[in-house]
Formats: C-alpha cells, sequence, structure tokens
C-alpha cells in the first residue's frame, strides 16, 4: 500500500493490512500510532506541501475515492470532504498546496 513522511517530518502516515485497509498516522519520534483515519479502499495516502491537509485515495483496481482531511490546531484530522477520481493510478498535491492533480 503507502507510506509517506509529513513535510514537517514529525509524523507519518501508513496505509497497511488486507482490504478494507487502515489508514494510521504515527508520532515519528516513537513511532506510536497518534491518530487513524479509518479503513476502506484505501492505497495512496499523500501530505500537501504544508502539512495541513491529507489526501486518502484508492487507484487502480480500487474505485478512485479520494478523502480529504485537515489536520486540527489540537493535532487530530478531521475528515472534510470527499470526491471520485475513477480510472486515475496516481495523485500529486500542487505546490501551492491548493489544488490535486490525478492521473
Amino acid at each position: 500500500h503507502d507510506a509517506q513522511w509529513s513535510p514537517l517530518g514529525d509524523e507519518f502516515g501508513v496505509v497497511y493490512g488486507f482490504m478494507p485497509a487502515k489508514a494510521t498516522i504515527f508520532k515519528a519520534e516513537k513511532c506510536e500510532p497518534k491518530y487513524e483515519l479509518g479503513a476502506g479502499p484505501h492505497n495512496t495516502l499523500r501530505w500537501n506541501p504544508f502539512g495541513r491537509f491529507i489526501a486518502l485515495a484508492g487507484f487502480g483496481n480500487l474505485p478512485g475515492d479520494v478523502k480529504f482531511f485537515q489536520k486540527m490546531k489540537d493535532g487530530k484530522y478531521k475528515p472534510i470532504g470527499s470526491t471520485r477520481a475513477s480510472c486515475s493510478v496516481t495523485l500529486e498535491w500542487s505546490p501551492d498546496g491548493r489544488r490535486l492533480l490525478t492521473s
């Protein structure tokens, strides 16, 4: 599935396990789970360049669902929306962190 460092390097996200795959954010210092993003048809996790938003998606042989999470001031992640990018295999945030590109 996927593993990604946050832009600040203080945490990392992992998408793992049998489907429905789990997605968890870990504290980098001690590899402790910090926040569960939930389970579903996911295999891709990407932080925006400033670490404020996460896109959690399922591409390839998965339906292309993309869920968005915002990091709150208390360090927790709040779901803020979703969309579908059917027939996509990857995604990347724009350099300004405001847009998402899929292909």
